[in-house]
C-alpha cells in the first residue's frame, strides 16, 4: 500500500476500573485497545471483525480523536493528528438515535455545515446533490425523523455524515439495527458512495457475512488486537487463526467444514490473547512472552505462534 489515507501506530487505549468493597478496592486495567497499528489506503475498506466488547467501536473512536488514546500514533494523509477533523466521520449504529427529533431532516442536515461555516448557497447545493444520491425524494426535508423507516433513518445518516466531504468514515455497525433485506440496500448504498465520493471506510461489524461483502480487507480482532489480517477472500475462504476459524464455523454454511473445532476454557497465560480459549494452544504458547505477526501470501498476517502446525485448509 503507497501512502495510506490512516494509519495507526501502536495505538493504546486502557482503563483503571475499581472492584471489591468499599474497604478493600482494587484497581485493574482494562485494555480495550491494545497497540493497534493499521493502515487503510484511499477508497479502501477495512473491515474490523469480532465479538461485542472486543474493542471494535473503542478503534474507530480513537482513530476519529473522539476519544483520546492512552499513547499511540494516528496519521491522516501522513499527518499527525490529536483532535477531531472534520474531514473523517462517523455513521453510528441506531439510526433512531442518530437524529434529533425535535429537527427537520433539512435542520439536522444543516446543522454541522452551520458550525463548520459553510454559507446557505453551497449548503443546499450539497443536500440536494446527497438526498439524490441517498435515493430518497426532497419532500423529506421538511420532516421529522419519526416519520420514516429504520432503512430511511440511515440513509438519512449517511447523508449528514457526507455533508462536510469527508475522505474517512468510520461506519459502526451501521446495519445492524436494520432488517436482512434492508441491510443488503444500505451496503449497496455505502458501496455506491465510496466509488462516487472516492471515501475510505472503517466498516466495523460481528457479521462476516456483512463485512465480506463491502470490505477489500478484514482485520480479526480480540481483546484489543488484531489477530489477523489479509484480503477480504483470504481471511474468509482460508483462515489461519485459531479465532478467526472459531468466528467462520459459527456460520451455517461454514460449519460442517469445520464442526471439530471445539473451545477450551483455561487460565490464561503468555503473551496470546486466545490461549485460554484456543483448541491448539500447548505449552508452547503459555512459554511465549512476545507475539508479533507471521506474514503468509497477499500480506496475509496472523499473530499466532503455532502457524505452522495448525491445519491452515
Amino acid at each position: 500500500m503507497i501512502d495510506p489515507l490512516i494509519e495507526t501506530v501502536d495505538l493504546k487505549k486502557y482503563y483503571s476500573v475499581s472492584s471489591g468493597n468499599f474497604f478493600d478496592r482494587k484497581k485493574k486495567i482494562i485494555k480495550a485497545v491494545d497497540g493497534i497499528s493499521i493502515k487503510i489506503g484511499k477508497k479502501e475498506t477495512l473491515g474490523i471483525l469480532g465479538e461485542s466488547g472486543c474493542g471494535k467501536t473503542t478503534l474507530g473512536r480513537l482513530i476519529l480523536n473522539i476519544i483520546k488514546p492512552t499513547s499511540g500514533k494516528i496519521f491522516y494523509n501522513g499527518k499527525k493528528i490529536n483532535k477531531i477533523n472534520p474531514e473523517m466521520q462517523i455513521i453510528f449504529q441506531d439510526p433512531y438515535s442518530s437524529l434529533d427529533p425535535s429537527m427537520t431532516i433539512e435542520e439536522s442536515l444543516h446543522e454541522p455545515m452551520i458550525v463548520n461555516g459553510i454559507d446557505r448557497i453551497e449548503r443546499e447545493k450539497r443536500i440536494s446533490n446527497l438526498i439524490d444520491n441517498i435515493g430518497l425524494s426532497k419532500k423529506i426535508l421538511s420532516r421529522y425523523p419519526h416519520q420514516f423507516s429504520g432503512g430511511q433513518r440511515q440513509r438519512i445518516v449517511i447523508a449528514r455524515a457526507l455533508t462536510l466531504n469527508p475522505s474517512f468514515v468510520v461506519a459502526d455497525e451501521p446495519v445492524s439495527a436494520l432488517d436482512v433485506s434492508i441491510q443488503a440496500q444500505i451496503l449497496n448504498l455505502l458501496k455506491d458512495l465510496r466509488e462516487l465520493y472516492s471515501l475510505s471506510y472503517l466498516f466495523i461489524s460481528h457479521d462476516l457475512s456483512v463485512v465480506k461483502y463491502i470490505s477489500n480487507r478484514i482485520a480479526v480482532m480480540y481483546k484489543g488486537q488484531i489477530v489477523e489480517e489479509g484480503n477480504s477472500d483470504n481471511v474468509c475462504e482460508r483462515p489461519i487463526h485459531p479465532y478467526t476459524k472459531l468466528l467462520i464455523s459459527s456460520l451455517p454454511e461454514y460449519y460442517s467444514q469445520n464442526e471439530d473445532l471445539k473451545e477450551i476454557e483455561r487460565e490464561q497465560k503468555g503473551s496470546c490473547v486466545f490461549y485460554h480459549r484456543c483448541p491448539f494452544a500447548d505449552q508452547q504458547c503459555a512459554d511465549e512472552e512476545h507475539l508479533d505477526f507471521k506474514l503468509f501470501d497477499n500480506n496475509h498476517k496472523v499473530k499466532c505462534v503455532k502457524t505452522n502446525s495448525v491445519n491452515t485448509k
